[in-house]
């Protein structure tokens, strides 16, 4: 049994309620790893974990569910990981805010030599979202337009150029014209500046007056009700944030008009419906990685507006104070305006420094 450090809740409340207290790490049980992180991916769904907008297992609870580490032990009945592998995870069981802990082997997944730890720490997560919103909320072909709200965020960047990839057109909405600047690089066709722009009126504008085949929106009340405004008849509104906070109360008549869908997909949903979760997320991986190439080959001859994937993964270190969890809060990711798509995808590496992705 080893002695670690973990930030861990006790009650839910600001970012305060983090505390970095000593935790005991057993050895792993049957089917189980043990892995010592090497950096840590901070995602703004702990937010809603910290304040109890979704509920925590236990108190006292290890936030987080997305890290990057070196397997240090095995328990029984495990295949294919051995002790050594660099491996990361993402989308199960909280409990990443720690220097180690115990994992199930068959939710791990091997990180390629040139992927470094942080970059898969602060991408993965992100990936595995892209991959589902793209590939399974909604069925989506070539030459399908969708809009995508805060494009400019860890998973809308990836969104986009993984659809520009497969012929999908994607319209952006941002905040500001930096953001505008990063999206379009990224592979979105159109950009939204929805603070000087209705959104709404520029959809239908760029459209032709069709509107899109989706709405991808993480901002929640700001954007909500306007976003089924922009849907074609039978198309789906797919939420999956709420960084603006709680959207209103849904009138289903205001669905009626033109036969529209709201979905909000969960990880534990789907986990419930997939055979093998294990083979889901390598295939979220290999396709990851499959996307990376095929954007590269998408981009145009000598276009300074299309990136391929891979340069999401580049991480630049900064210095972090010791003190992070607890003077800035990593599920606000150092950031003070509390909005998802205001925030930068972060990891922490081992040596207490911040990685910016």
């Amino acid at each position: 049994m080893n002695m670690e450090c973990a930030a861990r809740i006790h009650q839910y409340g600001a970012p305060e309620v983090l505390a970095v207290e000593p935790v005991e790490v057993t050895a792993p049980g049957p089917g189980e790893v043990r892995i010592r992180h090497k950096a840590i991916g901070l995602n703004f769904v702990e937010v809603y974990f910290r304040r109890g907008t979704f509920p925590a297992p236990a108190f006292p609870a290890i936030l987080g569910n997305e890290a990057a580490g070196v397997v240090e032990a095995v328990g029984r009945d495990v295949r294919g990981v051995a002790v050594g592998d660099r491996v990361a995870y993402a989308d199960g069981p909280l409990g990443s805010y720690a220097t180690a802990r115990l994992y199930p082997a068959d939710l791990v997944v091997r990180i390629p030599d040139a992927i470094s730890d942080a970059q898969a720490a602060a991408s993965f997560l992100r990936g595995v979202t892209a991959r589902s919103l793209l590939k399974e909320v909604v069925t989506l072909q070539p030459d399908d337009t969708v809009l995508f709200h805060a494009a400019a965020g860890g998973v809308g960047l990836l969104f986009a150029q993984w659809a520009r990839a497969l012929g999908i057109r994607v319209i952006g909405t941002v905040s500001d014209e930096s953001k505008a600047a990063v999206a379009r690089t990224a592979g979105c066709f159109e950009v939204i500046n929805y603070s000087r722009e209705n959104f709404v009126e520029r959809v239908h504008t760029i459209t032709n007056g069709a509107g899109v085949a989706a709405v991808y929106d993480a901002v929640g009340r700001d954007t909500f009700l306007d976003s089924l405004r922009t849907l074609r008849p039978r198309c789906t509104l797919v939420i999956f944030g709420k960084a603006s906070g709680d959207p209103p109360p849904l009138d289903p008549f205001l669905l009626a008009p033109k036969s529209l869908y709201v979905t909000w997909p969960v990880g534990p949903s789907t986990q419930s419906i997939a055979p093998n979760w294990k083979l889901r997320l390598r295939t979220c991986s290999m396709q990851f990685s499959e996307a990376s190439s095929m954007s590269a080959r998408a981009a145009p001859t000598g276009s300074t507006t299309s990136s391929p994937l891979t340069t999401i993964w580049r991480a630049a270190g900064s210095p972090a104070p010791a003190s992070s969890f607890r003077e800035h809060g990593p599920p606000e990711l150092g950031c003070s305006c509390g909005r998802a798509a205001h925030c930068r995808s972060d990891a922490y590496s081992s040596d207490g420094r911040r990685v910016f992705v």
